[in-house]
């Protein structure tokens, strides 16, 4: 499982796009986003620097992550 802070998520779009970006490519992964404190948690067979990559691609921030 990963926990990662994202900044410039502002919106229902932004949850939409980050989750079917990842579940486009690992259909079973699980994603929760807090858009209030910019988290979030991801539990995936991905690696973790292909998810931070997607993300970035989609035009958000990742501030930090971590592998929990």
């Amino acid at each position: 499982m990963y926990q990662l802070q994202v900044s410039g998520m502002r919106c229902g779009h932004c949850v939409s796009a980050i989750t079917r970006a990842i579940t486009r490519l690992d259909a079973m992964a699980q994603v929760k986003i807090d858009l209030a404190s910019e988290s979030v948690t991801i539990r995936s067979q991905l690696p973790l620097a292909q998810i931070c990559t997607l993300i970035n691609d989609l035009g958000f921030d990742v501030i930090s992550q971590a592998e929990v």
